[in-house]
């Protein structure tokens, strides 16, 4: 009895291969639904490098350079995953899960909008769609201001605005943030960071990138009458932000350069998207390639996934960056409206709640949260404050021709 229920159970395994081999080598299967990917988990650290503290000169090592991880069951090259630049709900390519062999549209796809109660540790990615941003066609009422051209090959927005402008005087690349209802603040959290308010905030442009040193160290050498004051990490590499600059001094490099500081409903716009997310890359927990700490500094664009949809970088981590506006405990309290109602474009508090307080956006030190805010001296020169510049622009009217040809 033994031996023959053996035997039965080796003819139901011989058969069920046989199904399953057929079924595998048919040309006419059905197409295999978008896979659902996980990010790996970074590889652990030899050490993790201490953060460097608010007040503390100087910049963390870099990461080291990530391993690739394979995904569960990969038997080759071709079945590597590696989870690059993540961010929520972007129309381009944003994934890539590839080997360097592969053709950009067989490895890069787009993570979907992840299902309710999910965040950025579980998502599913989809192929590319046709980028509509090379559809659109430059407005002809539309003129940048001198100083300021269009990377054309970035494209344009539906009303013709290039999508990557390259400011001449010094040779930043800067990001279109369209109009749109948003919110800035937060419920539930800090009393100065709250209430979440509606807010409109029309059309700017901002820096990809922090402000470097290169282009800070340009900037002195060419403005001696303005005796800008050096920042204070010389030592460290061009690419860095420079630091250690006074509110005074980002604003004098900014007018050189025809830009304005943000004003903080301007950065927060351009860091939490329309949505009003917590982090560039969504509402879940930061996906590092490496060991990173509030208050960390790297080169600009080091971390990949500190990234907006638009393609904005460091608006979470490395430094922290001056606003415009007076800083207030009770701005939020007191923007929002008793109808609700959104306001446009706010530029702060007539008079600061600290004295010479401005608002500092960034750095980490709420968990990398977009809504943390902090009041800081104009005359301070904090060794992690640095700073980008945005230039505002005028959208034009949308013409019944202008309509007609795209």
């Amino acid at each position: 009895m033994k031996a023959r229920h053996v035997s039965r159970r080796y003819r139901r395994w011989l058969l069920l291969c046989i199904v399953i081999g057929a079924v595998g080598c048919s040309g006419d299967e059905a197409p295999v639904p978008p896979p659902q990917f996980a990010p790996a988990a970074p590889p652990p650290p030899a050490a993790a490098p201490a953060a460097a503290p608010r007040g503390q000169a100087g910049a963390a090592p870099r990461p080291q350079a990530r391993p690739k991880p394979t995904s569960s069951g990969a038997k080759s090259a071709e079945d590597e995953i590696r989870p690059d630049e993540f961010v929520v709900d972007v129309a381009r390519p944003n994934f890539d899960a590839r080997p360097a062999s592969l053709p950009y549209q067989a490895a890069h796809y787009v993570v979907a909008l992840p299902a309710e109660g999910a965040d950025s540790t579980t998502f599913s990615v989809r192929p590319p769609a046709v980028d509509r941003a090379a559809e659109h066609q430059p407005s002809r009422d539309f003129e940048l201001p001198e100083g300021f051209v269009a990377i054309a090959s970035a494209g344009y927005s539906e009303a013709g605005l290039p999508l990557r402008i390259r400011c001449e005087a010094d040779n930043s690349e800067m990001v279109l943030i369209t109009t749109v209802a948003s919110v800035v603040g937060v419920d539930g959290e800090s009393p100065e960071s709250g209430p979440m308010v509606p807010v409109v905030v029309t059309d700017f442009y901002i820096d990809r990138y922090e402000t470097t040193l290169k282009q800070y160290q340009n900037y002195r050498s060419t403005s001696p009458q303005s005796r800008p004051e050096e920042a204070l990490n010389l030592n460290d590499a061009a690419d860095f932000p420079a630091l250690g600059i006074t509110w005074k001094d980002a604003v004098g490099y900014c007018r050189w350069a025809g830009k304005d500081l943000p004003t903080e409903a301007e950065w927060e716009r351009a860091a939490r998207g329309p949505r009003g997310l917590h982090f560039p890359w969504g509402n879940g927990r930061a996906i590092w390639h490496g060991v990173r700490e509030p208050g960390q500094v790297d080169a600009v664009g080091t971390w990949h996934h500190d990234q907006t949809p638009d393609g904005v970088f460091d608006l979470a981590g490395n430094a922290i960056e001056w606003c415009s506006d007076w800083y207030a405990d009770d701005t939020f309290q007191k923007l929002k409206r008793a109808d609700g109602a959104a306001t446009e474009n706010p530029a702060g508090p007539l008079r600061p709640s600290i004295a010479n307080a401005r608002v500092v956006k960034g750095a980490g030190y709420a968990g990398w949260s977009l809504w943390a805010r902090e009041g800081v001296s104009m005359r301070e020169r904090l060794p992690l404050l640095g700073f980008r510049g945005v230039l505002r622009v005028e959208r034009p009217a949308v013409t019944r021709e202008d309509t007609s040809e795209r």
